[in-house]
C-alpha cells in the first residue's frame, strides 16, 4: 500500500489507468501485442485510456548490471501470510481499458481470458508450474478489481484507495482470497 501511494505522489499527472498500465506492462509488456489464439481478438488495446503509461516513474529501482531501471514489486502478502503474484492483478483492470466502457458478456470473457483462462492455457500447453497459487490469488484480485472500476461511482477512485478497499474485503472473509466478494 505505502508503495502506491508513493507512485501516486510521484506521479500526479497520471491517473489510475496510467499508473495500472505501466504496472502491467514492467511484467508483462510482452503481452500488450498479444491477440487470443483462435480469435486473434487483441488481449489489451491502446488509447486514450492508457495514453503516456510510459511515462509512469515507477519508484523503485534495482540495478541490472552497470544500469538502474525502475522496478515494480511483483509479490504481496496477505495478513493470513499467503503470497499473491500481484503482477497477475494489474491484467484484470487492464483488460477493459480503452473498450469504450461497454461492458458486454464479450468483455467478461476477455476478462477471464486475460486472468484465470490465460494461466490454464499455460498449464495446458506447457506445464502446471506455470499455475501457481500466488498467480491464482492475483487472478482473483484482478477479476475483482476490474469489476470494482466498472461501477460507476468507483471510476476514479485512485488505484492505492482500491486496493486498501480490496485487502480489507479480504481480510473479511474467511478463507482469504477465495472468499472475496463482489464489489459494491
Amino acid at each position: 500500500m505505502a508503495y502506491l501511494r508513493v507512485l501516486e505522489k510521484r506521479n500526479p499527472t497520471h491517473n489510475w489507468k496510467q499508473i495500472i498500465a505501466k504496472l502491467h506492462a514492467d511484467f508483462y509488456g510482452y503481452d500488450l501485442h498479444q491477440t487470443i489464439p483462435i480469435f486473434k481478438t487483441p488481449l489489451f488495446l491502446h488509447g486514450a485510456d492508457t495514453k503516456g503509461f510510459e511515462t509512469v516513474d515507477s519508484v523503485c529501482r534495482v540495478k541490472v548490471g552497470e544500469k538502474w531501471v525502475p522496478y515494480s514489486p511483483k509479490f504481496v502478502y496477505l495478513a493470513s501470510g499467503e503470497e499473491v503474484d500481484i503482477a497477475h492483478l494489474y491484467a484484470g483492470p487492464r483488460s477493459d481499458m480503452n473498450r469504450n466502457g461497454h461492458y458486454t458478456i464479450s468483455l467478461d470473457l476477455l476478462l477471464l481470458a486475460n486472468t484465470y483462462a490465460g494461466d490454464l492455457y499455460q498449464v495446458y500447453f506447457d506445464s502446471y508450474t506455470k499455475f501457481p497459487l500466488n498467480q491464482l490469488r492475483g487472478d482473483v484480485m484482478g477479476v475483482w478489481m476490474a469489476q470494482f472500476y466498472r461501477l460507476p461511482k468507483n471510476r476514479n477512485v485512485p488505484f492505492s484507495s482500491a486496493m486498501a478497499i480490496l485487502l480489507r474485503e479480504i481480510g473479511t472473509k474467511v478463507g482469504g482470497y477465495a472468499q472475496v466478494a463482489r464489489p459494491q
